[in-house]
């Protein structure tokens, strides 16, 4: 949850080498092609998460990839071998101290950059530019058009006779409009 992350990042005044891991259990079913739904929740989760990369390299990474995960079909001795090596990773946490401190010396001129891209044939500028002026215009006419019907109609009432018994009977309520 967002709350564990919180707790798990912020700082804790006189403890500056301070590390947390955050475990994340996926589901998956032995010798399947298809990992489930759980591996896809998590891969798509992972995107925004940025960590160390687990390749060994001075690198900060976003994706569920960084974690060199077993791919599918996942065996059972794959799943152990994952949970030993990440479990040895997890208890070293000098190491772990060490490994931040240089990834962040090493890539000081870095940032973040969260991104979704789309195939050119998805997006339309025409469409969407042409489509607002088409319906601004729209907007102005039938406003333009109801501004001529209000003068034309009170026009015609308050000249007619039949307006001035309508008027007089309470049938029309006269309202001025202020543009």
């Amino acid at each position: 949850s967002n709350q564990m992350r919180g707790r798990a990042i912020r700082s804790i005044p006189g403890f500056p080498d301070k590390t947390a891991n955050i475990w994340h259990l996926v589901c998956v079913e032995e010798g399947e092609d298809d990992p489930g739904h759980d591996m896809e929740t998590m891969d798509r989760r992972f995107k925004a998460f940025v960590g160390l990369s687990q390749d060994w390299e001075l690198t900060i990474e976003n994706g569920f990839q960084r974690l060199y995960m077993p791919r599918p079909p996942i065996m059972k001795t794959a799943v152990k071998r994952q949970n030993s090596w990440t479990e040895g990773l997890a208890k070293d946490r000098p190491r772990l101290v060490e490994m931040w401190k240089a990834a962040l010396e090493y890539s000081t001129d870095a940032r973040m950059v969260y991104q979704v891209l789309a195939p050119e044939s998805f997006i339309r500028t025409g469409f969407v530019f042409y489509g607002t002026i088409a319906a601004r215009l729209l907007i102005d006419i039938m406003f333009t058009f109801a501004i001529l019907t209000y003068t034309v109609l009170i026009t015609f009432v308050s000249t007619s006779s039949i307006g001035t018994y309508a008027a007089l009977s309470g049938l029309i309520e006269f309202k001025h409009l202020s543009l």
